[in-house]
């Protein structure tokens, strides 16, 4: 079937509103993409924030917990120190025990005030041998009786200060302890935070992966759209040089119409011996009939 300017132009007509309408289509689409990437591309940032903080709160976490462990370490110590005082002042009040049951009745300020008058007489006294054996061996009695008094000061002295050490380690095991619970309540709290934005950071990348995969949708139909458009134009395109070529036709067939219209005319001119037109006789020229 030949087809003819008219049709080829209302061909041309429909195909032009079915690509604005493809156009508007395929603009649409595009600018859809976008949006989706923008909002895929913010989504993302803020994973990567959520990221960084959590890195932080890692660290923060990851620094508490060497806290714990020194601090139980520390405390540990304290406690083991502690057993190893106690230990040594259970030693020295049983040497305690053991001394006391050696005590004198007289206090040490007696014996002491005895051994110095006894010293006294000795030095100053002309006593017969016996009597000056018998007070220096008074003297060395009082003396070993002495030196279980001073014994058993330096034990008390010694059971004291092992008592101060031992409550000091206390207090220092227990400060450790108090403060290993605190960093632990706080590792755990920086702990609780880090799932909650791991959980949000994978509930973010759920979330992007969606829009990505709507923007590969769009973007995948605005390919389509885009090539459609291709296609339609190039018909487009290929319509218009159609219609050129029968508008050349149309022009030649009306040229060669108007050209045997003259040859018509000039025929009967020469037939009537009427004088021609330049145009009628170059025609007859150009056919051979002058």
């Amino acid at each position: 079937m030949t087809l003819t300017i008219e049709d080829v132009e209302k061909r041309v007509e429909e195909l032009s509103r079915e690509l604005l309408r493809l156009r508007d289509e395929r603009d649409a689409l595009k600018l859809e993409a976008s949006k989706l990437a923008e909002e895929r591309d913010a989504i993302r940032k803020e994973t990567e924030n959520l990221r960084s903080e959590a890195a932080k709160v890692r660290e923060k976490r990851d620094a508490l917990n060497v806290k714990v462990r020194s601090l139980k370490d520390a405390r540990n110590e304290c406690r083991r120190r502690r057993r190893e005082v106690l230990k040594r002042m259970r030693k020295v009040n049983l040497k305690l025990k053991e001394v006391m049951r050696k005590l004198p009745s007289r206090s040490a300020e007696e014996l002491k005030g005895e051994i110095d008058e006894t010293e006294w007489r000795i030095q100053t006294e002309t006593l017969p041998l016996e009597e000056e054996k018998r007070l220096v061996e008074k003297v060395r009695t009082l003396e070993s009786q002495l030196v279980v008094h001073e014994s058993v000061e330096r034990l008390l002295e010694e059971a004291s200060r092992l008592k101060r050490e031992a409550d000091s380690l206390e207090v220092e095991a227990e400060e450790s302890h108090r403060e290993l619970l605190e960093a632990a309540d706080k590792s755990q709290a920086y702990h609780e935070s880090l799932l909650q934005l791991y959980q949000k950071v994978r509930e973010l990348r759920a979330e992007a992966d969606e829009i990505h995969r709507q923007y590969l949708e769009v973007r995948e139909r605005y390919r389509a759209l885009a090539m459609k458009c291709r296609e339609v134009s190039n018909e487009i395109r290929k319509c218009r040089e159609e219609l050129k070529r029968l508008g050349e036709e149309e022009k030649a067939k009306r040229l060669l119409e108007v050209q045997k219209e003259v040859e018509k005319r000039a025929l009967e001119k020469l037939r009537r011996r009427e004088r021609l037109t330049f145009e009628e006789f170059k025609i007859l020229a150009e056919k051979g009939k002058i």
